[in-house]
């Protein structure tokens, strides 16, 4: 009966509630990419969106009783299918994340606070040299070894039900390339902590399009990347049971 109830409010919000929570913020950055079209920035953000929505929905439907870790960190091109220039080569670079997170004797308001806590992401992802708040909204300072340094600013939203939350986040600010040579165009992050039983199973899906990546550049992003979320997973293991 929970994972009807569950599949039924994520189809509400699919249907309804999550498009309308884009914020402004996100296609003004995706329009400092050069000879993006206005059509492309304002469809790129509800199609990945709407993506992430039907992968969620997907996960839940299929969500068996025992809960299996995993981490999946691939590049990803052609989310749009685009035919301009531009748009291919901006879909020509994004990496994402698809991961699967087990957590016992905790609850999932605990597993997603825990999270999207900026202190825990600074002192656990490597990357992340400052966070500090702006507002509702919460800013990082990044440097990754021979891919650049990045400052920008995301926001955050949850959605909840019993035994079930549903947040995200997206990035809607970059400093200048003057001041942070790596800028996020996009950035998007759906979260979910789902309870059965004693066991809280936590669903992780990001989308990133950063600088233009060489083959090197990108051989060792994706390797770091894989090693900062298994520790992260760790980590989370370690404050949580």
């Amino acid at each position: 009966m929970k994972k009807i109830i569950v599949v039924a409010f994520l189809e509400l919000m699919f249907s309804q509630t999550f498009a309308q929570t884009i914020p402004a913020g996100v296609y003004t950055e995706l329009a400092k990419f050069p000879n993006l079209t206005a059509d492309y920035v304002k469809l790129l953000p509800k199609a990945v969106n709407d993506q992430f929505m039907q992968k969620e929905e997907a996960y839940h439907k299929n969500i068996k009783s025992t809960c299996l870790p995993r981490i999946d960190v691939q590049y990803v091109s052609n989310l749009t299918s685009p035919q301009d220039a531009a748009a291919l080569d901006f879909e020509s670079a994004f990496i994402g994340i698809d991961a699967t997170l087990c957590f016992v004797n905790t609850s999932v308001e605990k597993v997603i606070a825990l999270f999207g806590d900026r202190e825990f992401q600074a002192s656990s992802v490597s990357t992340i040299k400052s966070s500090y708040k702006n507002g509702d909204l919460i800013c990082e300072k990044t440097s990754a070894p021979t891919i650049g340094n990045s400052h920008y600013c995301y926001n955050q939203q949850s959605f909840v039900q019993p035994d079930y939350i549903l947040g995200f986040s997206f990035n809607v600010w970059n400093d200048s390339v003057q001041n942070a040579n790596a800028p996020v165009y996009f950035r998007e992050v759906m979260v979910s902590a789902n309870q059965t039983g004693t066991v809280t199973e936590f669903h992780l899906q990001t989308l990133v399009r950063g600088p233009k990546l060489n083959f090197f550049q990108k051989a060792f992003a994706k390797g770091a990347i894989s090693s900062e979320q298994r520790s992260v997973y760790e980590k989370m293991k370690q404050r949580l049971q």
